[in-house]
């Protein structure tokens, strides 16, 4: 790869971390509901991921699904199997009858 086309993809990928998206609500929710520790933590996921999707697409392997249309269905189901998986696990996690609040649609602050 030329070296100014690695730094234009560099600058276009961080102008894009740069804009607010679903990431930055998320970062600003757990700030908002569970403090400064959370956010930071959120942070760090939300850094990793992108530095993951930075690596993979560097190494190409968005031509590699884009050619192979086998490799790409498999990918979207073990995608979809992850999300399913996901779902049942909280569809199943116990609920805490104290954080589900008074059944009114609001959040009560207790004092």
């Amino acid at each position: 790869m030329q070296l100014d086309l690695w730094f234009a993809f560099v600058a276009a990928s961080f102008a894009i971390l740069l804009l607010p998206g679903p990431t930055v609500f998320l970062v600003i929710g757990y700030a908002l509901g569970a403090g400064r520790k959370a956010a930071f933590g959120a942070m760090g996921g939300v850094l990793a991921g992108d530095m993951v999707a930075l690596i993979v697409s560097a190494v190409g392997l968005g031509a590699i699904l884009a050619s192979s249309a086998t490799v790409f269905t498999v990918m979207k189901l073990a995608g979809a199997a992850y999300l399913i998986w996901l779902g049942i696990r909280m569809w199943r996690a116990p609920v805490d009858p104290a954080a589900a609040g008074d059944g009114n649609g609001f959040c009560t602050a207790s004092s």
